[in-house]
């Protein structure tokens, strides 16, 4: 008997001696095989092919120019809020003055921006953060995009509205012949944005009372005897008195160079780069 319980202890020790050798040998493999896919996974990385493949692309000037110029002429169209919106906050507030200026101003234009496309760009250097995008359509309209970061812009339409830094500089250190030429560009600037308001105000107060009593009136005027885009030859200006100077300019249509007019013009030279103007009325 006790023979027999001895063994049977000592069978069970080794039983139990063996199990234990299973489980450590189990584990070491499980570990091993567990090291060896993360190795592979260092070793051996995802060759790339055509769809999992990480390109860095960069975005060229003229991308970004037709991003801009396209997105700006088709919420002009078709959301016109969000396209007022994207104007720089002062330049919105003295060309338009609201949303609803801003919207009759399109549709005065829509069958333009209809056909609007991008005919040439310019990226001037960077300023105190901001890259400037200048656009011009096939009429020569100005799109301008200060852009602070990429999509990160707002938008004006022209270089008269707020104070340009290079046309002061070089109205500044204009003779006054230059400067009635400088003068008269952007008046007709005015006339081929269809920005009457501000071309009217520039007109001299007698000039409107005795031909133009009204804004409307002189649109009329305007729309009734220039061609939708001029182009100006300048004459020479004499001196009559005063800073007010007198001569005549060579207005042709755009669309057809066959087409021209001559118009005199009076203009009053005021402090800084204040002028007043009149015309000949016919």
């Amino acid at each position: 008997m006790k023979s027999n319980r001895i063994i049977n202890i000592t069978l069970g020790i080794l039983a139990l001696i063996i199990i234990a050798l299973l489980i450590v040998l189990v584990f070491s493999s499980s570990q091993e095989s567990e090291e060896n896919i993360i190795a592979n996974t260092i070793q051996e990385p995802v060759k790339s092919n055509e769809v999992n493949a990480w390109t860095n692309t960069e975005i060229s000037e003229e991308e970004i120019a037709r991003t801009y110029f396209y997105t700006y002429v088709e919420d002009a169209l078709y959301n016109p809020e969000l396209a007022y919106n994207a104007l720089e906050q002062e330049y919105r507030e003295k060309r338009f003055g609201s949303l609803q200026e801003y919207q009759n101003y399109i549709e005065s234009i829509r069958e333009e921006l209809q056909e609007a496309t991008l005919h040439s760009y310019m990226v001037n250097e960077e300023t105190e953060g901001i890259t400037q995008i200048v656009c011009r359509d096939q009429n020569e309209n100005l799109y301008i995009f200060d852009q602070t970061a990429l999509l990160d812009y707002t938008v004006t339409l022209d270089t008269y509205t707020l104070p340009q830094e290079k046309f002061e500089t070089e109205y500044a250190t204009a003779n006054e012949q230059q400067k009635v030429m400088l003068n008269i560009d952007k008046f007709f600037q005015m006339i081929n944005a269809k920005d009457y308001k501000t071309a009217y105000s520039v007109l001299s107060e007698g000039f409107k009372q005795n031909n133009f009593p009204t804004q409307n009136s002189f649109q009329q005027y305007i729309e009734s005897r220039l061609y939708r885009y001029n182009d100006i030859n300048y004459g020479s200006f004499s001196n009559e008195i005063n800073s007010i100077y007198q001569g005549t300019i060579q207005i042709t249509n755009r669309a057809n160079e066959e087409e021209s007019q001559n118009l005199t013009i009076i203009m009053q030279l005021n402090e800084g780069t204040d002028f007043e103007l009149a015309f000949g009325v016919s």
